[in-house]
């Protein structure tokens, strides 16, 4: 146990609950998602990590039986949740703008994924075999570990998903993050994609400043996405946004 406490103090912040707000500028209603600009602005763990619970009281020749139940925070996952701000923009080549419109009631996707290339036109509903083969590579057993992303992400009801000009992903794997920490499946629900490469994305539909997973906090978008558990590595995710009308 001293071996597992030690791991996970020294272990990096790879799964700390971050928040960020996302402005983004420069893509055409029903174009293709493109990389926000980033601003950090916390983030948070638990304090629980490491630190035992006394059990005092019990004379000596008695046999205790007793029932422990932990909560251990999750090293092997890592959250984003934030504010998505953005407008239209009509650009040439060097970033130059001739006209641009603001929004007031924005739509807008978040996607995150460990490739910073996307094949946009061609995406959809993420396969098993992608998403297994990606726990694998992440030090995850698909089917035997419970974090799993293939057994975390066990749902297939969600609203529709339109990606650019693409039809409509209506079953993809998906999950609800939590609200007010409690667990529903109406907000900040988050879809596995696969591209033609095979390349694994995160999706979740913007909110509209909804009540966030923790009490009085308001946020546009919730995601969590897998990390590794090794305490020399970090598992970098790059973030697209796809915003309209």
């Amino acid at each position: 146990m001293n071996k597992q406490n030690n791991k996970i103090k020294t272990r990096n912040v790879n799964a700390l609950i971050i928040a960020l707000i996302i402005v983004y500028f420069t893509i055409l209603a029903n174009g293709e998602p493109a990389g926000p600009t980033i601003s950090y602005v916390s983030n948070s763990t638990s304090a629980n990590a490491g630190n035992g619970t006394l059990q005092s009281g019990d004379e000596g020749g008695y046999i205790t039986t007793i029932t422990l139940d932990v909560l251990q925070q999750n090293f092997g996952w890592k959250a984003y949740v934030g504010n998505v701000t953005g407008k239209l923009t009509l650009d040439d080549a060097d970033n130059y703008t001739i006209y641009d419109w603001s929004i007031a009631n924005l739509n807008a996707e978040v996607y995150i994924s460990r490739n910073q290339t996307i094949d946009w036109t061609n995406i959809g509903c993420a396969a098993r075999s992608i998403i297994e083969a990606q726990d694998t590579d992440l030090g995850k057993d698909p089917s035997a570990d419970d974090d799993s992303i293939n057994l975390t992400f066990d749902g297939a009801v969600h609203d529709d998903l339109i990606i650019g000009g693409n039809p409509a992903l209506t079953t993809c794997p998906t999950i609800s993050t939590f609200v007010n920490d409690t667990a529903q499946s109406a907000l900040f629900q988050e879809m596995l994609l696969n591209d033609s490469q095979q390349r694994l994305v995160y999706a979740t539909i913007a909110e509209d400043d909804a009540d966030g997973y923790r009490n009085g906090t308001t946020f546009d978008f919730q995601a969590i996405v897998p990390d590794t558990l090794s305490t020399a590595t970090t598992t970098n995710y790059y973030f697209f946004v796809e915003i309209g009308n």
